[in-house]
């Protein structure tokens, strides 16, 4: 039942992304030192959210409980995260590098709370 689970997490999570898609975004970023992807990967999660109710349920579940598959994901976002954080040479995050974990969470969890609250 935990990998049926994982599995489906992993099929509906925004952040799925492949490493073909990390060097895309990475190469696109130096357009303008990482500014539009770090806004349009925000954009695009935020907008994601909104649209599927379901996710946020699953976000919501993962906050509330401690649940095996629900960490690993949580694993993974973050290493995904720091993936791309590291590479896009943004003037912004150079500067901010060692706190732009604590950034990234901020900027998340506002996110998390635009698309919980209700409409």
């Amino acid at each position: 039942m935990e990998n049926l689970v994982k599995e489906y997490l992993n099929s509906r999570d925004y952040w799925s992304i492949s490493l073909d898609q990390i060097d895309e975004i990475i190469e696109e970023s130096k357009k303008d030192f990482g500014k539009k992807t770090a806004l349009s990967l925000l954009e695009n999660q935020f907008d994601s959210l909104m649209a599927n109710e379901e996710m946020r349920k699953i976000i919501n579940w993962g906050l509330s409980e401690d649940l095996k598959p629900l960490k690993e994901l949580n694993k993974e976002r973050e290493r995904l995260g720091e993936e791309l954080f590291t590479k896009i040479p943004t003037i912004i995050l150079k500067i901010v590098r060692k706190i732009s974990g604590q950034i990234e969470g901020i900027l998340i969890g506002g996110i998390y709370y635009l698309t919980f609250r209700p409409r």
